[in-house]
């Protein structure tokens, strides 16, 4: 290698504050898994809207009675807010965006990912404890950095992975999913299910609600938790 210590990505700012939420959950060893809540926005007529890794802004994040929530504000362009809330096997995820510039955003997207590669239970480098699932069936992650478009954003997604000994289990899934996803790089060992916001037209806002489960159990039993989800599918609230 000529260049060992050469950036990983250009783009990204060399030094930066945490722009990812951690969770220290133990299995049979200590595993942390990395959330970036979102790790991009984008909408199909403009483009990437932000990435937090490349702002010189900063989230800031704040401790509630209930919940950790971050916030991004970008003047004349975006606000971002990500709130997590601890619950009975599982963390409620909530996305609020709000357009803070003078253009409509049609068809908004979020990114966002949960890193794996500091949880040994679970950084499954060969893809062989890795599915996702949607319209009533599972699929194995193939390897590599496979992308799975859902056909309406009304279909349910979710992808799971079983812990090393199959005795645990850590998956997430949205309200909305526009896209299933997951990178096996030994850098960057991560699953996604991202949810979608639809369109925001200026001065607009838009909330999207997710969730990750990790408990003792089965990728069955996990996704059980998703789909009777009261948080994900009761009343608005």
């Amino acid at each position: 290698m000529n260049d060992p210590f050469r950036r990983g990505n250009p783009l990204d700012l060399p030094v930066r504050p945490s722009t990812s939420a951690n969770f220290d959950w133990l299995a049979h060893r200590r595993n942390l898994f990395d959330l970036r809540l979102p790790e991009t926005i984008s909408a199909k007529n403009t483009g990437i809207l932000t990435m937090p890794i490349r702002e010189r802004v900063a989230l800031t994040w704040s401790w509630h009675e209930h919940f950790l929530e971050s916030e991004l504000s970008l003047e004349g362009r975006i606000e971002v807010r990500g709130r997590i809330t601890p619950a009975q096997d599982c963390v409620h995820l909530e996305l609020f965006v709000t357009n803070r510039s003078p253009t409509d955003w049609n068809d908004t997207e979020a990114v966002v990912c949960i890193r794996l590669i500091a949880a040994p239970d679970f950084a499954d480098r060969k893809r062989n404890r890795t599915y996702w699932w949607t319209r009533g069936s599972w699929t194995r992650l193939e390897p590599g950095f496979p992308k799975i478009s859902l056909g309406s954003q009304t279909d349910r997604g979710f992808i799971a992975v079983e812990s090393e000994s199959r005795e645990y289990v850590v998956g997430t899934g949205w309200k909305e999913v526009w896209q299933i996803c997951g990178n096996d790089m030994p850098h960057n060992i991560c699953i996604h299910t991202d949810p979608w916001l639809g369109s925001i037209p200026s001065g607009g806002h838009a909330r999207s609600r997710g969730m990750i489960v990790f408990m003792k159990g089965s990728r069955e039993e996990a996704l059980d938790r998703y789909l009777e989800s009261s948080f994900l599918w009761g009343e608005e609230q």
